[in-house]
């Protein structure tokens, strides 16, 4: 079950610890499910005998896809039209103890300097999305006096991420204090800390490794509907 591979699983089973998912199929160690706030479909599944099994129990309509084996891309590319971005690693904090946060004025990101986060996070195609992380309460900001020299946020489907750091303090401790806030955030909350790391992001991996966090061995499938 999903509990015995948790460094594998880490996105579904945050979901489930937050209420967040809807179960679609089980069985031994394929668990597939819904988020119930994105309708991102989550399998966690090992070989591609497993992806034909799980495959008539998901959404035909299905947009966006995550999974954990690589053998299922193929299945779900023919079966479900969907296309697979960039794999990640995944990095996941199994210990209940807080991380030290070096940093220490760290706030909720506000919503007036929403077009800083845009033009130094993915443009203005993502501007509504930040602004939902912000009004969720999602989005922290950390500051030098009163500026704001990086943000990071947990995204829509809970892992964290959307780190941005200051070209001046990259070699401080504000990316990894931004983190590692975001990491006790996600355990006051009760869930499974975890992140996706695309796989050629050496600094955020190293980055990951040296605060602790297990980064897995399995890549992380994204497929999306083009």
């Amino acid at each position: 079950m999903l509990s015995d591979h948790k460094k594998d699983n880490a996105f579904l089973i945050d979901g489930l610890l937050q209420g967040k998912v809807e179960l679609l199929y089980v069985r031994d160690n394929v668990v597939a499910g819904v988020h119930v706030d994105t309708g991102v479909v989550m399998v966690c599944l090992d070989t591609a005998e497993e992806g034909r099994e799980v495959l008539p129990f998901l959404p035909k309509d299905c947009r966006l896809l995550l999974h954990n084996c690589e053998e299922f891309v193929p299945i779900v590319q023919e079966h479900l039209g969907l296309e697979a971005g960039e794999p990640c690693y995944q990095s996941v904090y199994t210990q209940k103890v807080s991380l030290p946060v070096a940093h220490k004025d760290i706030r909720p990101y506000p919503l007036e300097e929403l077009d800083f986060a845009v033009a130094n996070y993915g443009g203005e195609e993502e501007r509504e999305y930040l602004r939902d992380r912000i009004c969720k309460k999602d989005f922290f900001a950390a500051y030098e006096g009163d500026k704001i020299v990086g943000f990071s946020g947990v995204h829509a489907g809970g892992s964290l991420g959307l780190l941005y750091v200051d070209p001046g303090y990259r070699r401080g401790s504000v990316g990894s204090s931004l983190a590692s806030y975001l990491v006790n955030l996600s355990l006051a909350r009760g869930g499974l800390p975890y992140a996706h790391i695309r796989v050629h992001n050496e600094p955020s991996l190293k980055m990951q490794e040296k605060m602790g966090l297990y980064v897995g061995k399995k890549k992380i499938f994204w497929m999306y509907k083009k």
